[in-house]
Parts: structure tokens; sequence; C-alpha cells
């Protein structure tokens, strides 16, 4: 049995992470595509409603290097205590 070590590309590009496209566009990690070695090869990104279609955000495909992680944190739900 052999260890598979973690991908970097996948740890600094989570889902639902933010990332800036090469256009300048803030968009959101939605998937991976892995090659045959196990390492992640591009990266699914849903661009938001204004940047595509009126109807929804569309999704495309990225090549790791053209992506930077965006400087906002996503948002997370407030969870209020009682």
């Amino acid at each position: 049995m052999t260890l598979i070590k973690p991908d970097p590309i996948y740890d600094r590009f989570p889902p639902r992470k933010e990332v800036v496209t090469p256009s300048g566009i803030v968009a959101t990690v939605v998937g991976h595509r892995y090659n045959l070695r196990g390492l992640v090869d591009l990266i699914l990104v849903e661009l938001p409603d204004s940047a595509s279609s009126p109807t929804g955000g569309s999704r495309t495909w990225f090549k790791p290097t053209n992506l930077t992680p965006a400087l906002t944190p996503v948002r997370k739900p407030v969870t209020k205590w009682r």
C-alpha cells in the first residue's frame, strides 16, 4: 500500500474558496480535475451572475497557475447562541 501525499494545489484552492481569475473577476472554486498522478490538473470555478448570463453564474475551467487566492475570506453564516 502506498501513501498518497496531499496535493498542495488542493490545499491552496479548496472548494468554496474565492479566487481571482486572470481577467480580475472574483469567482468561487467548485471542483477539481486530477491527472493520472493524482494531482490537481484543472480547477472548476463558478463566476458570479454579473460577470456572465443573467440566468445564473457560469462555470469554467482554469489552470491553477492562472488563479490567485482572493484577499477577502469566504463569508460564513453567523450563528446566534441562545
